[in-house]
């Protein structure tokens, strides 16, 4: 259902240019965290593979249910090589190995692209340290870790994706 909302949000942006047919992108680029990395992967595998570019992935969980992972259903082979970025942290409580990026890496070794960050938690690349998530789930990162992660994510975006118009889904969300 996220994924479909995700693909509805770039429909809703495309409609609302004044010349559709010149100022609507032929492709576009999803950038998500945590689960949100897992629905980025799923919109890429299945609900709208003809116009997603690139996918940076941030530790990207697939579990409950697995997609890509564990007997999963869903294929990263059709995605084309070097549009595929998964990054994987030292990880948080709860997040299982068998699940992670480096799982999802493993059974699609060539169409995506592993970028480990050593020393870091899972919400590493957040502003505010997960919110009320990441209280609940202790980082596995270090300070320093944390840091380098998140300076990181910023580099993979500007050097995948670029500096391309941004769409912010709290902009478009209140008409899906």
């Amino acid at each position: 259902a996220q994924a479909k909302k995700v693909k509805a949000l770039f429909d809703t942006y495309c409609e609302e240019q004044e010349d559709h047919s010149k100022n609507c992108p032929s492709k576009y680029n999803i950038v998500g965290h945590s689960v949100g990395g897992k629905i980025a992967l799923i919109v890429l595998a299945h609900t709208d593979p003809e116009r997603v570019e690139t996918v940076i992935a941030l530790d990207p969980i697939d579990q409950n249910p697995s997609e890509f992972t564990g007997g999963g259903h869903l294929s990263l082979d059709g995605a084309t090589e070097g549009t595929t970025i998964l990054t994987l942290t030292n990880g948080g409580l709860g997040i299982s190995k068998m699940h992670d990026a480096g799982s999802i890496h493993m059974n699609f070794p060539d169409t995506t692209t592993l970028v480990r960050h050593e020393d870091a938690g899972h919400f590493a690349y957040t502003d505010n340290g997960g919110g009320a998530a990441g209280a609940l789930m202790p980082d596995r990162g270090t300070k320093e870790g944390n840091a380098f992660a998140y300076e990181d994510a910023h580099r993979l975006i500007h050097k995948y994706i670029g500096g391309v118009n941004m769409i912010q889904e709290d902009e478009y969300s209140e008409q899906l």
